[in-house]
């Protein structure tokens, strides 16, 4: 369908308004797509049949790698996204992929609930305790205090973000990207936390060995 689609937007005699069904073709078909992947991805933690692939590699490095990757999401929303690492950083052992796959989920989160506008930072902590921490700071809608202890849980989102920002379901997706963060971080033998209040953003953080 996302192949197809992309096919229909690039022929030249479409008209303006068939050129935005196509668009949206292929919008929904990516929406779909996110959400199966991460359906999938939870119900293979939960069957214990995630495999763990640990490399060394520069985590600096590939937190720029995923914030490029993101980039266009948040010039879309004309959000300025920062990154602070040290080249001092010890080389992390760690399965790079969840990792990245983490850092995406953490910053599609964040880019979706900052305003236009907004900032979002990256920053990594060397903890000096044989453990590092990665965080993403944001300056969007934040979390209401009853909401807080929900947020890590399956199909589960801030009710008082999704009324008050007017999010559609389509902006607000599956409720699972948290829920993900929190098991792949578990899996990789580290801990999800985060602080924030309900108009002044949000900073969440994970610490891994």
């Amino acid at each position: 369908i996302i192949g197809f689609s992309e096919v229909l937007a690039g022929i030249d005699s479409l008209n303006d308004k068939q050129r935005r069904y196509a668009a949206n073709i292929q919008k929904s078909g990516r929406l779909l797509l996110e959400m199966i992947n991460d359906i999938l991805d939870l119900a293979k933690v939960e069957a214990g049949k995630m495999e763990l692939r640990r490399s060394e590699f520069d985590v600096g490095r590939l937190v720029s790698a995923q914030c490029d990757m993101i980039h266009s999401l948040s010039e879309e929303k004309n959000i300025s996204l920062t990154i602070d690492t040290s080249d001092e950083l010890p080389k992390a052992y760690q399965d790079q992929n969840k990792l990245g796959q983490i850092i995406n989920n953490l910053l599609s989160n964040a880019i979706k609930f900052t305003p236009e506008g907004g900032m979002i930072t990256v920053r990594v902590e060397d903890k000096q305790n044989g453990k590092f921490r990665l965080l993403v700071k944001d300056t969007g809608v934040g979390i209401a205090e009853e909401d807080q202890p929900i947020i890590f849980q399956k199909f589960r989102q801030s009710q008082n973000v999704l009324k008050n920002e007017g999010l559609t379901r389509e902006f607000s997706g599956t409720g699972l990207g948290l829920s993900i963060v929190k098991e792949l971080a578990k899996l990789l033998g580290g801990e999800v936390d985060f602080e924030s209040e309900l108009g002044h953003g949000s900073t969440f953080w994970v610490t891994l060995p």
